[in-house]
């Protein structure tokens, strides 16, 4: 069994669509296909609910009308028979009909604003069926309103996942390709909801997870997963391979490709994830999995927006006071990229937002306190035997000496090690970091 998901920029167009369809029909085996909403769709019905739930009818109508239209538009041009054109019609009126009759209502609740985010994904999964279709392959659509569920927590039920599949894959018409929605659920009480961050792809991750999938395909924009992010470095090239816990390391300190949480329930389950390109099919991508592989530092991920509290402390009473000040350090642990404790300082990297103002006000009970905002989180990471060595680390400082550009503070972990340097050096840092380690 493959998953394979496509996103919303995979699916942003009638020819694009088509593209998504091939690849599809190319597999071979049976293939459950989890897509986003067309590009720009979500953005454009949180729009609408917002409009709606402040009152403002007229522009959500006109707003409506605008989004409908590129349905009808997009139905056109995709279908050609007639009946693949008529079933597609009739969910992109059905879909449209319920959105205007919000237009009615006083009041819009949370569970209706949830109701009106689905609906692009209910529209995207019934245009690519229909492509399908009218290729002549056997195509069902499943409504993941049936099978994904949250309970009370916001948790996925892993159990009710497992066993709604299991039972619908079992019996003997459950066609070879199979296309449901990513991002929406249901939740404990029975409501339309989502999975918020990382929607689409933790549904294809939690799918797989949930039926021991032979591999689970996200397909994207780009090929895979590259040394750094390319709209700040040239000559990046993509990464064939990473271990699961690379990959968390990577995309929790800033690199654009899954959300930590979505590699979460593969790695558990051991189902490898492949990351590929909608526009360059032909190319492998990067492979995600349990295999660990010494090869050196593989890539870098960069983290903007963060504030850095640098408390020195008290000398007087730093002693006394330590277990307290870790006591307030710990409560915003999960918030925390980097760490660094000496006798003089202690050092804490997080989100630059008010959680990092509450700590630092608490800090300066036990000493000077200074918030630096001009700083870049670095990441490098890698299952390297030599990530805790010198050898390492003087690779990283020869790339940077020549440019006077030092690192603030320096961390290692089994598979990384992290530097902070000055926001206003992070391209020159970046550009001579990949030309020097890869």
């Amino acid at each position: 069994m493959l998953i394979m998901k496509f996103g919303g920029t995979s699916m942003g167009s009638p020819s694009r669509i088509r593209e998504v369809a091939s690849i599809i029909a190319g597999k071979n085996g049976c293939v459950i296909a989890v897509v986003s909403a067309m590009s720009g769709t979500t953005n454009m019905l949180l729009s609408i609910g917002d409009m709606l739930r402040t009152g403002h009818r007229a522009e959500a109508e006109e707003a409506i009308s605008q989004l409908k239209a590129k349905y009808v538009n997009v139905v056109d041009e995709l279908l050609e028979k007639v009946d693949c054109h008529t079933r597609a019609m009739q969910r992109v009126n059905t879909i449209f009909d319920s959105l205007a009759s919000f237009l009615d209502e006083d009041v819009i609740t949370d569970y209706e604003e949830r109701q009106i985010v689905a609906m692009g994904e209910q529209l995207s999964t019934k245009l690519l069926t229909e492509c399908m279709s009218e290729s002549g392959h056997a195509v069902a659509e499943w409504s993941a309103l049936d099978f994904m569920r949250t309970n009370h927590l916001g948790v996925v039920d892993m159990t009710y996942l497992h066993d709604r599949l299991s039972e619908r894959l079992q019996k003997s018409d459950s066609p070879d390709i199979i296309v449901t929605q990513g991002f929406i659920c249901t939740n404990a009480y029975g409501e339309t909801d989502n999975l918020k961050r990382g929607g689409s792809d933790y549904t294809a991750t939690l799918i797989s997870a949930a039926i021991d999938a032979d591999c689970c395909e996200i397909w994207t924009d780009v090929s895979g997963v590259h040394t750094c992010d390319p709209r700040f470095v040239n000559n990046t090239h993509t990464i064939p391979h990473l271990h699961f816990d690379e990959a968390i390391m990577l995309a929790y300190h800033g690199a654009k490709i899954l959300h930590p949480t979505c590699v979460a329930p593969c790695k558990a389950h051991g189902v490898p994830i492949r990351l590929l390109n909608t526009m360059r099919p032909e190319d492998e991508g990067t492979l995600i999995d349990n295999a660990h592989e010494f090869c050196g530092l593989k890539g870098m991920a960069v983290k903007d927006g963060i504030a850095v509290a640098i408390l020195k402390w008290n000398t007087f009473t730093a002693g006394d006071y330590r277990r307290e000040v870790w006591q307030h350090v710990t409560h915003f642990n999960g918030e925390c990229y980097m760490l660094n404790v000496t006798h003089t300082h202690l050092m804490i990297c997080m989100e630059a937002d008010r959680h990092a103002q509450t700590l630092a006000a608490a800090l300066k009970k036990y000493g000077d306190v200074v918030i630096r905002t001009d700083l870049t989180l670095l990441t490098l990471v890698g299952e390297s035997e030599d990530c805790h060595q010198t050898t390492a680390m003087s690779k990283v400082i020869s790339a940077l000496h020549p440019y006077e550009t030092c690192a603030s503070w320096t961390g290692v972990a089994d598979n990384a090690m992290w530097l902070l340097v000055e926001t206003c050096n992070k391209n020159t840092v970046l550009q001579q970091l990949n030309e020097a380690l890869f």
